[in-house]
């Protein structure tokens, strides 16, 4: 058992780090694990609070912890998140192995091997540890919509959507399940409430990394009627492809009376370039304006069908010139063994462009059915003349 005053100084850690008081409750850790440094649950806490600032000093900090108690399956069940979140889901999956078996009945730890093996592009085996952690008492939410996600990369779609209806239906909140559902009504022709629940992708910080930020009012379905005259910035959204097709929508917000600003990647403001009154860099944002609009919210906008997608073509332009031409590849040197200088030891001088030899084929000769098969030959018997 620690000394009391470890126990003071834990506890006092504890509480800054549930008061928001980070760098303060680091230093308590460390005071504490100066004074007792075989003591497993200290470097823990320490590697909790380091995880989302140092992730190094976390890592190092939950070996300290299993280095002292490899028992200890909090310490497994963090550290292979950390691992997970840095990109290296092969070896959170064995730290994950380690946590469920010192506590099979957790179902968030089943769940959380069941991530590692999705990052690990496996999901069928995902959706083992999923649905047992929906089927132990009490289940796990999460996992409700990651089994609808490794169902749908399974490609069973009508699977996936019931398992996302069933996750909003414990979790309203939940925009994972939200965003799940709206790939599954998009794909089956479900447009109106597909467009709609696409919105929860906003909330998802990978999918916000295609964005520039930008402060203001999102245009919304009801600013339609008011929108004449005012100033609307559609920022494109994800790859090339996602603004070439969804830049469509632009002339519809042009014929409402509103004035376009297309913030786009440098590579695509000459392609664009007519479609708005401006086609500017997404590093260049303009001011002043009324709203902002994400390129792929636009069929929500505009409550698009089937039957209302934009077919009007083509409305893209190829401009005459590249205004940035694409340097030729450099010419690879061949990797062509050259033959060494005649040196006088060698019968021949090596011919100027020697020749690859000939390809052998090996062909496996078939044994006749009346051969007998080979047997090696008895040892040879001496015979020795009598004396």
């Amino acid at each position: 058992m620690p000394p009391p005053g470890v126990i003071g100084l834990n506890a006092h850690a504890n509480h800054l780090l549930a008061q928001g008081d980070l760098p303060g409750a680091i230093a308590l850790y460390r005071a504490a694990i100066a004074e007792a440094p075989a003591e497993a649950a200290l470097h823990f806490n320490l590697a909790n609070a380091l995880s989302a600032t140092d992730p190094a000093e976390a890592e190092a900090a939950y070996r300290a912890a299993l280095a002292l108690d490899p028992a200890y399956q909090a310490a497994h069940a963090n550290f292979g998140t950390l691992l997970r979140r840095l990109g290296r889901p092969a070896e959170a999956l064995e730290h994950y192995r380690h946590a469920m078996f010192l506590a099979p009945r957790d179902a968030a730890t089943r769940y959380n091997l069941g991530t590692a093996l999705l990052d690990l592009a496996r999901p069928a085996e995902a959706l083992t540890f999923f649905r047992q952690a929906t089927n132990l008492i009490p289940p796990y939410p999460p996992a409700f919509a990651s089994t609808g996600e490794a169902l749908l990369r399974l490609g069973q779609r009508a699977a996936a959507r019931r398992w996302f209806e069933a996750a909003l239906a414990q979790s309203p909140e939940d925009d994972g399940a939200r965003l799940g559902l709206a790939v599954c009504q998009l794909a089956e022709g479900d447009y109106l409430p597909g467009w709609a629940n696409f919105e929860a992708r906003l909330t998802n910080t990978r999918a916000l990394i295609s964005l520039p930020t930008l402060a203001g009012t999102h245009l919304r379905p009801e600013h339609l009627a008011t929108i004449a005259g005012r100033h609307v910035v559609v920022m494109a959204e994800q790859g090339y492809g996602d603004s070439i097709q969804f830049v469509r929508y632009v002339p519809l917000l042009r014929a409402q009376g509103a004035t376009v600003t297309i913030l786009a990647p440098p590579l695509l403001v000459p392609v664009l370039t007519g479609l708005a009154e401006a086609v500017t860099p997404k590093e260049h944002p303009p001011a002043p304006f009324d709203f902002i609009c994400p390129m792929l919210s636009l069929p929500w906008v505009f409550a698009t069908t089937i039957e209302t997608v934009p077919a009007n073509t083509p409305y893209l332009a190829v401009p005459a010139s590249p205004p940035h031409p694409i340097p030729k590849p450099a010419r690879r040197p061949r990797l062509v063994r050259q033959p060494r200088p005649f040196d006088g030891r060698r019968t021949f001088p090596p011919a100027r462009h020697p020749r690859p030899p000939p390809r052998r084929r090996w062909r496996r000769i078939p044994r006749p059915p009346q051969c007998l098969p080979f047997r090696r030959p008895p040892p040879p018997r001496h015979h020795h003349p009598p004396r």
